[in-house]
């Protein structure tokens, strides 16, 4: 099985610098699984630290000729929507690179196009495949876990069903709580309390209970034995491939985290959000929307608006991302098969651990 290199953590943890130095030693290229940091334009506010020296390429890979495809842009925003799934198994295009590595998954669509895990996951296939066909490592680095594990534990996400989408938006949080009660009382039982308080996640489990009701009878009644999502149309998808995974878990506590990400909330309010935040709206995106729901503008519009002062929006701002950070840290403490690593990082044991990983796996020593 080929390798793939998971460096898993909350926010504010150090992934991407690690992961950046692991790329160096171990001949890789970075994928980002963040659900916010895929829109063109949205920067500031989702953290879109792009590491100095890189640029952006517009290119969709070429397996005969990749030196074709080397289209330089400095401005993504410029590439206007991306190669739609279904015609060609075509993916998103474009990535950073410094010419050494290349960094993916940032800067995939505008916030007015559609995106979700499931997009993410044949995404993510894709590139993945062209790395390892370039005979390097992907680094896959992020902390939105349903992204992760939609890679490592062979989801088969159902198609969106626009009708449905369209009859649930109209609906109020304990409307849209009931419905899943009584259509799927198993999976909502399941449900950690923020996904069961977020109208655009309980429309998203209401619409896969309603792909295929006759399979949410589940012989077991404790939801956590259910691994994953239920394959639906499993005979219509392609089989998800195998890999060697290595997933590196950045442990760090939320004591220490806190101070981290006031200091980041404050380095991207004195950053000027404002014009970031205009160009958001000019998409007349509802409250729902994902690209909207990023941590920071709602509590930014408001501040804006003169309605809270600038050390409220600073509190609320840094109560959200630690809160958020909290149900991360809950996430990655019920994965199984993962190693946890100490912070600080202790950079020669995590290389130790890589390279004892590349001896035991067929693919050769690194």
């Amino acid at each position: 099985m080929d390798p793939v290199l998971i460096i898993s953590g909350p926010t504010a943890s150090g992934k991407t610098s690690l992961a950046l130095s692991l790329a160096k030693k171990f001949n890789g290229d970075l994928i980002s699984a963040d659900s916010r940091q895929v829109y063109k334009g949205l920067d500031i506010v989702t953290g879109k630290d792009i590491p100095e020296g890189f640029n952006f390429y517009h290119d969709q890979p070429h397996a005969c000729h990749p030196e074709r495809n080397e289209m330089k842009s400095r401005d993504p925003s410029s590439q206007k929507g991306f190669l739609r799934y279904g015609r060609n198994d075509n993916v998103p295009d474009g990535y950073y690179s410094n010419s050494q590595i290349r960094l993916y998954g940032y800067d995939l669509v505008t916030p007015g196009e559609e995106w979700n895990a499931a997009l993410f996951q044949k995404y993510a296939l894709k590139i993945i495949a062209e790395i390892h066909s370039r005979g390097r490592l992907p680094i896959i680095v992020g902390g939105t876990g349903l992204y992760l594990r939609s890679l490592t534990d062979q989801y088969a996400f159902p198609p969106p069903n626009p009708k449905l989408r369209h009859e649930l938006e109209s609906l109020s949080l304990i409307q849209l709580q009931e419905k899943l009660q009584t259509l799927d009382p198993v999976r909502f039982s399941s449900l950690n309390n923020s996904d069961s308080q977020n109208p655009r996640r309980l429309l998203r489990h209401i619409e896969i209970s309603s792909c295929h009701p006759e399979r949410n009878e589940m012989k077991s009644r404790d939801p956590s034995s259910q691994k994953g999502f239920l394959r639906y149309g499993r005979n219509d998808i392609k089989p998800i491939p195998h890999y060697d995974v290595l997933h590196l878990n950045l442990n760090i506590s939320l004591e220490r985290l806190e101070p981290k990400i006031r200091a980041r909330v404050i380095a991207r309010l004195a950053a000027d959000p404002r014009d970031e935040l205009k160009y958001l709206k000019s998409f007349h995106l509802s409250d729902r929307h994902p690209a909207f729901t990023s941590l920071g503008y709602h509590h930014l519009d408001r501040f804006y608006q003169g309605k809270i002062t600038r050390d409220q929006l600073i509190d609320l701002w840094t109560t959200a991302e630690r809160q958020y950070a909290k149900r991360q840290l809950t996430w990655f403490n019920k994965l199984e098969h993962l190693t946890r690593l100490k912070t600080p990082v202790d950079t020669s044991e995590v290389v130790r651990l890589i390279k004892l990983w590349y001896s035991q796996g067929k693919y050769g020593k690194k």
